[in-house]
């Protein structure tokens, strides 16, 4: 269970207003709603947000699980070893969600570190059928719920890296894996099982029914 949960309230960014509750408070859940946010931090157990117009930090909590929920401002978890992001309720206008070394980008910026071991993203329902999840030096197990396309760099990703997608039977989804034509020493071994890929040995995706179509994209570095 999230012992907190931030949710937009509406605004943009860098004038967003939020509301935040502490999920496990059953007797007065609500903590506060902040106005004009310019952006969300945290580290380890404390957690705290930063007021555009004052600069001010308001400490919330000390909380070690959060939800984000539709959140544009963006928002720093460093120090945090779990992430839910949840874009249920909010289309993607961008049609892609990223994830790299310490950051995703959907519909705002989420910032993290190596001490993150798994994060979760609540895709957006109804369904976009041209989202995509661009995985690119990615070094954390993700947690793909709902619909998405992938589009994985083959040459980017490390080896900490595991995306975990079952897909939607709402509609068919693509994996592509994209190992680029720049320079290199030597090529990349790729194995294809039922349900999963891996990558020089290292299981980067598994993935579900849902995913109809699966594209390999080699280099010219005898890839194999």
């Amino acid at each position: 269970m999230n012992d907190m949960i931030c949710e937009s309230k509406g605004g943009s960014v860098g004038a967003e207003e939020l509301q935040c509750w502490e999920a496990s408070n059953d007797s007065n859940p609500l903590i506060m709603t902040f106005k004009d946010i310019k952006s969300l931090s945290g580290g380890g157990l404390g957690r705290r947000l930063m007021d555009s117009d004052t600069g001010h930090t308001r400490n919330l909590s000390s909380s070690s699980t959060f939800q984000f929920n539709c959140i544009l401002s963006e928002t720093d978890l460093s120090g945090t070893s779990d992430i839910l992001i949840n874009y249920e309720r909010c289309p993607i206008a961008s049609g892609t969600f990223e994830i790299g070394q310490s950051q995703s980008i959907g519909i705002g910026v989420t910032k993290f570190n190596g001490l993150t071991d798994t994060a979760r993203v609540v895709l957006p329902s109804p369904i976009q059928d041209i989202l995509t999840t661009v995985v690119r030096d990615c070094n954390t197990e993700w947690t793909l719920d709902g619909h998405t396309n992938i589009l994985i760099y083959g040459s980017e990703v490390l080896s900490g890296c595991k995306i975990n997608a079952d897909g939607t039977d709402q509609s068919d989804a693509i994996i592509t894996v994209d190992f680029g034509q720049g320079a290199c020493t030597s090529g990349h071994s790729i194995t294809l099982n039922e349900g999963s890929i891996e990558i020089d040995g290292h299981e980067i995706v598994s993935f579900g029914s849902p995913f109809k179509d699966i594209a390999f994209m080699m280099s010219n570095c005898d890839d194999q």
